[in-house]
């Protein structure tokens, strides 16, 4: 699976070297049946990472699936509360913002930005 192979990239090399992996393997299997590139791969692997405390990582992660996926709600929700966790609270309100613009009726993003904006 992709997310296993970008998972081995990450622990034995680094963030960087994962997106390079997304990256040299999507330019060679990209609609082939080989690995699954849809947006939810790349949001599942941000979530283990962060799950396992490496933030920056899933940050990189989440950074590349807004590239290949700038319509996904769900990438720019993820991004907002890993920003908001690690205290960035511009950057969380830009990526709440941009959730709700591609989906206005998230509960969650709406919630959470203003709270935010209260601060």
């Amino acid at each position: 699976m992709l997310e296993d192979v970008l998972s081995e990239t990450i622990a034995t090399q680094s963030a960087q070297a994962g997106v390079a992996k997304y990256r040299e393997l999507r330019e060679k299997y990209y609609g082939g049946f080989v690995f699954d590139f849809g947006e939810n791969v790349l949001l599942r692997l941000a979530q283990q990472l962060q799950a396992g405390g490496k933030s920056e990582e899933a940050l990189a992660m989440l950074k590349l699936n807004a590239e290949f996926y700038p319509d996904s709600w769900m990438t720019f929700l993820q991004l907002a509360e890993l920003y908001s966790t690690k205290g960035e609270k511009t950057a969380a309100i830009e990526r709440y913002k941009k959730t709700l613009s591609l989906n206005p009726e998230n509960g969650r993003a709406k919630k959470m930005l203003e709270e935010l904006m209260k601060e």
